[in-house]
């Protein structure tokens, strides 16, 4: 999702970009979901990991205004970000 991220910042901002990006990031966020194997406190912290950016990618989905799906973008870019601080 990282690259997915950092490759739609060289890309023209259009709405349709934006909605390219939401539905890419779903993709990750379902692939890790379901192929998640962890248990016990790391699966918890995963999951407080991982609620905010669903929420963020769906608002993403959801936005019909580039000033918020650029905010989105910058928050979901933030959270992507706070994974290599708390996982391997």
């Amino acid at each position: 999702m990282q690259a997915t991220v950092e490759q739609f910042t060289s890309t023209e901002k259009t709405p349709e970009a934006y909605k390219q990006l939401g539905t890419a990031l779903q993709a990750g966020l379902g692939k890790m979901i379901s192929e998640c194997r962890m248990k016990g406190p790391d699966h918890d912290g995963l999951h407080q990991w991982l609620e905010p950016l669903i929420g963020q990618v769906k608002r993403l989905n959801e936005s019909e205004k580039p000033e918020e799906s650029a905010q989105l973008l910058t928050a979901i870019a933030q959270q992507i970000e706070l994974y290599s601080q708390f996982f391997e």
